[in-house]
């Protein structure tokens, strides 16, 4: 066969490196043009040499031996190692094929292809590490949902055995699967719920056997924009979702104690405040009979040390209810001026027995009429001042009441209370309105408390929506600014609490008055002021039943009540006189607990009345009804 007939062959079979050896020589007789650009050969330098000095591994030379001691003259598809002319080698498949005496050897690179197959199975290799090291359990599944992968995690999370995954048997493995969820019938409804070729990721939690719990997310596997299954992952949450419980189980345990505190606190003070209110409120009558001089004053530490104490009750338990956030506001029409007034009545005494000039200023620009929380304003001025008085040895203490700001329907006021006593110093400021905290905390201070007073101040503005600050320093006095804001009444709708009553009773008139209450203090207490204003007729009610079927058949001018009493309580009780047609004016008395004044206004009293009661405080309330001259509280 010529020379021009050999290349016309070899170019036949491009693009492969194509050799022509001569069998009984093994030297290269003829190479395609592929093969001299890919071995780095000339034609000059490649015809005549030996085909081992090319194909020159191992196995090769053993090949092309064989061939030339008469061996097989074929092969297909072959692994080997070809030798370039620059002495690197080349990986290569390679066939053999006799033809026409000639032996005619086929080669294609494949290098790039085994670097490519190297790099998958890397990349294979590092998946399955990275798989395998997951803290995840991950499950693949195909698209009609046989299972194509799993990591040994989610083996192990699953409890697998060795034998079920080798078995391959995917609906056992499932089955498996199932028996261990706490409701196997919801398990499997739920991952029929999730076909292997939905495109939306889904999340749910599992709650198997033994207090495991796996959270399940999952998401389609791509390839391109085709679905080619779904991948789930698996995280055992057992451990958070017990700390979860355990949380939850001590949060309800906590506020069980909370209650528990709560109620005992309020059982204890009712149980405390009770007597002790029976106690001020016989002192108040007692004051009122012939006393010597020496027992008037042992009487007036009596009252001092019993109001001193009822004070620190209060305190400690308004307090406790603010800072765990059990208060609620009144929201009722007041008249500032009223309360002001008020204050003024009461420190003036305290201020006078001390020597100190106590001077009130109102602003003329101060609404006659604010809505909001009369009795929380009145406690946070009452506190105040009772501190300015109480650090106050010489000079002054002075009360200004302003307005701050003022829109359309609403103002802030600003109280000020300025004083002249032993100050705070500044280390000491920050401090201030902690709980128990005093401006004078030495073992040896003159000055008695408990420290609530400014803390339960500090409070009572912020849930107000106020804000309260000092200026001081130690020996210079005081100066506290409290701010707090106030809805302003319509005028043409305007009506102060316990201003207007059922009935209008006529001057010098004998009117009936029933009183309604179990505590045998606070209704001699009740009496007595009655008796003091004069014009009454008084009769008492053992309960509810009877003062209904007394008013069904003498209806009464005034009747005062008591909130606790057994069987029906106070609200219910004038729940039951409005609906049976009483007009009479309506006057509850109970503990100041939060929303006692609205709840009783709501149920159709016209007044309430805060225990302790005091003869000043029945006599005040009665002159609101009768709408006299403030003289007559006197």
């Amino acid at each position: 066969m010529s020379s021009a007939e050999l290349k016309s062959l070899l170019a036949d079979c491009a693009p492969d490196m194509l050799l022509a050896v001569d069998p009984t020589d093994l030297e290269i007789r003829a190479a395609n043009l592929v093969a001299l650009e890919q071995l780095g050969y000339k034609e000059s330098e490649l015809i005549g040499r030996s085909i081992l000095s090319v194909d020159c591994g191992l196995a090769d030379v053993m090949f092309w031996e064989e061939l030339r001691n008469g061996g097989k003259a074929s092969c297909e598809g072959m692994e080997g190692i070809v030798q370039r002319a620059d002495g690197t080698l080349l990986a290569v498949t390679k066939s053999v094929h006799e033809r026409h005496g000639w032996l005619v050897l086929c080669m294609r690179d494949v290098s790039a292809a085994k670097h490519r197959n190297n790099e998958v199975a890397q990349l294979t290799a590092r998946l399955r590490a990275t798989l395998d090291a997951t803290f995840d359990g991950i499950l693949v599944l195909a698209t009609d949902g046989s299972i194509v992968n799993m990591n040994a995690r989610f083996a192990e999370m699953w409890q697998l055995p060795d034998a079920l995954i080798l078995a391959r048997d995917d609906t056992q493995l499932f089955a498996f699967m199932a028996a261990q969820a706490q409701d196997a019938v919801a398990y499997r409804e739920r991952l029929e719920e999730i076909h292997p070729y939905d495109e939306a990721d889904s999340f749910d939690v599992l709650e198997l056997s033994g207090e495991r719990v796996f959270e399940r997310k999952s998401r389609p596997a791509m390839q391109g924009k085709q679905i080619t299954g779904r991948v789930y992952c698996f995280t055992d949450a057992s451990a958070r979702h017990a700390a979860e419980r355990e949380l939850v189980a001590a949060r309800d345990e906590a506020q069980a104690a909370s209650r528990a505190k709560s109620e005992f606190l309020t059982l204890v003070s009712h149980e405390v405040r009770t007597p002790l209110n029976g106690v001020l409120g016989m002192a108040e009558l007692l004051q009122s009979t012939g006393l010597g001089s020496e027992q008037k004053h042992y009487l007036a530490a009596i009252r001092s040390s019993g109001e001193t104490l009822l004070g620190m009750i209060s305190d400690i338990l308004d307090y406790t209810n603010l800072d765990c956030g059990r208060v609620q506001l009144d929201q009722s029409i007041f008249e500032p001026r009223d309360v002001v007034e008020e204050l003024r009545e009461k420190f003036t005494a305290r201020a006078t027995e001390k020597r100190l000039s106590f001077r009130v200023e109102i602003a003329p620009e101060v609404p006659a009429a604010v809505c909001g929380d009369r009795r929380r304003f009145t406690q946070i001025l009452t506190k105040l001042l009772d501190n300015a008085i109480k650090f106050t040895d010489r000079g002054s203490v002075e009360f200004c009441l302003k307005v701050a700001e003022r829109a359309d329907k609403r103002v802030h006021i600003e109280c000020q209370v300025r004083d002249t006593g032993i100050g705070v110093a500044g280390d000491r400021l920050p401090k201030l309105f902690q709980p128990f905290v005093t401006a004078d905390n030495s073992l040896t201070r003159r000055h008695t408390g408990t420290g609530m007073g400014l803390a339960l101040c500090r409070l009572l503005c912020a849930h107000m929506g106020g804000d309260i600050a000092v200026d001081s320093a130690a020996g210079a006095g005081s100066t506290f600014h409290c701010r707090l804001p106030f809805d302003l009444p319509d005028p043409a709708t305007t009506r102060v609490s316990g201003a207007v009553s059922n009935t209008v009773p006529v001057a010098g008139a004998s009117r009936p008055a029933l009183i309604v209450e179990p505590d045998t203090a606070r209704r001699e207490l009740i009496v007595a002021a009655l008796a003091s204003i004069g014009g009454f007729q008084v009769r008492v009610a053992a309960d509810a039943l009877e003062c209904l079927e007394i008013s069904s058949q003498d209806p009464q001018s005034l009747i005062f009540i008591a909130s606790s009493m057994h069987g029906l309580d106070g609200n219910g009780t004038a729940r039951a006189l409005r609906a049976a047609g009483c007009r009479a004016h309506i006057i509850c008395t109970g503990d100041d607990a939060e929303g006692a004044h609205a709840a009783a206004v709501t149920a159709g009293a016209d007044d309430f009345l805060a225990v302790p009661l005091t003869g000043r405080a029945v006599r005040c309330a009665v002159s609101r009804w009768q709408n006299c001259d403030s003289a007559a509280c006197a």
